[in-house]
Parts: structure tokens; C-alpha cells; sequence
């Protein structure tokens, strides 16, 4: 009887050991689905950036054909001011701490070209990484299959 009471105690142990597994595996799949949620959510903030970009730029190249037209310039939280553009060959750039240094519209056209190639960058890694977790994903995905069909 002895025998029977170990090979019984085995089998219990051993089932409660993939139960264990599975639980790990599942729950290492809700934190990777977390991570790849926010990958999504930054890239959906690049491509964003990558519109504002692309609009400043043309708004810039536009710019010269405003000369001396009248506009509205802002002068605080939603109030503007009627203006008339003078100068439009120099913008004014924050370069951070809302410290503004001049620069032609030829090199704020450049920095914009910068920050683009930046953020390509910075996408095609996201990209990457956020593959990288979905390929995860479905490996535990898989092996979580494997491991509740052996159980039946």
C-alpha cells in the first residue's frame, strides 16, 4: 500500500506543479500584453509627433508668402492679438527652459528635419521591441495550449 499512497502523492504534486506552470505562464502573458500596450500607445504619440512635425514644416515653407498680411498672434491662454507679419525670414525657437533663441526659417526647417530622423529612429525600435513581445506572447501562448491539453 505504501507504494500506491507515494504514486498517489506523486501524481498530486506533479499536478499541482503545472498548475503552477500555467498560472506563471498566463500571467507572464498579461504583463507582456501590458508592455505591448504601452509600445502601441507610444507609437500612436510618435505618429502624432510625426504630424506636428510635418505641419510646422509646412507652415514654415508657407511662411515667406505671409508677408506683410495681417493675422492674429497670441498673446496668452486663448486671447490673440491682430499683428502684421514683418520679418519672415527669422522665427523665434524655444530651445527649452522657454529660452527662444532667432533662427532662419532654413535652419528651423533643419532642426525639424533632425528631430524626424530622430523620431524614425526611435519608431523602428519601438517596432522592434514591441514584435519582440508579441512573439513572446504567443510563445507562451502556445505552450500554455500544450500544457492545458496534456492536463485533459
Amino acid at each position: 500500500m505504501p507504494a500506491q499512497d507515494d504514486l498517489y502523492q506523486l501524481k498530486k504534486w506533479k499536478k499541482k506543479m503545472n498548475e503552477k506552470e500555467l498560472q506563471e505562464k498566463y500571467i507572464q502573458i498579461q504583463i507582456l500584453q501590458a508592455q505591448l500596450e504601452e509600445y502601441q500607445k507610444e507609437l500612436e504619440n510618435i505618429a502624432m509627433k510625426q504630424s506636428e512635425i510635418d505641419a510646422l514644416k509646412k507652415a514654415l515653407n508657407d511662411l515667406e508668402e505671409q508677408k506683410n498680411k495681417k493675422s492674429f498672434s497670441i498673446v496668452g491662454h486663448g486671447i490673440f492679438v491682430e499683428s502684421e507679419l514683418k520679418n519672415t525670414s527669422d522665427v523665434l525657437v524655444n530651445v527649452g527652459a522657454n529660452v527662444l533663441i532667432k533662427k532662419s526659417i532654413k535652419d528651423a526647417l533643419k532642426m525639424l528635419e533632425e528631430q524626424q530622423a530622430e523620431i524614425v529612429k526611435i519608431n523602428a525600435s519601438l517596432i522592434m521591441n514591441a514584435q519582440g513581445i508579441q512573439s513572446k506572447i504567443i510563445e507562451l501562448q502556445e505552450e500554455l495550449q500544450k500544457s492545458v491539453s496534456k492536463q485533459k
